[in-house]
């Protein structure tokens, strides 16, 4: 499996912002979760295919596909056992602002 990952802890001045990012090209049957996410999550599935579980939703995906994710959403997710994906994924924060 590779993955690669790029971080920033740049977020004092803003509301909302990418601080993650990465690329992974899974391995066969790779799986995540039953789990819960503290952030918003793109996935953009760029080889393979894998399904994507959420709200009682099984969605099957393919390259050109991309899903969602929201703070607090049970997802699971799983690469295809004879084509895994591979997927782009930025990670976005977002700060409860305290100005006016």
């Amino acid at each position: 499996m590779r993955i690669t990952t790029n971080s920033t802890d740049f977020y004092f001045n803003a509301d909302a912002m990418v601080y993650t990012q990465g690329y992974e090209e899974c391995e066969p049957g790779h799986s995540y979760g039953s789990a819960l996410r503290k952030s918003y999550m793109i996935h953009y599935i760029t080889q393979g295919k894998g399904i994507f579980k959420v709200n009682g939703k099984t969605y099957s995906l393919q390259r050109g596909d991309l899903f969602f994710i929201a703070p607090g959403q049970e997802i699971y997710y799983e690469a295809d056992q004879e084509n895994p994906w591979g997927s782009k994924t930025p990670c976005i924060l977002q700060r409860h602002s305290q100005r006016s």
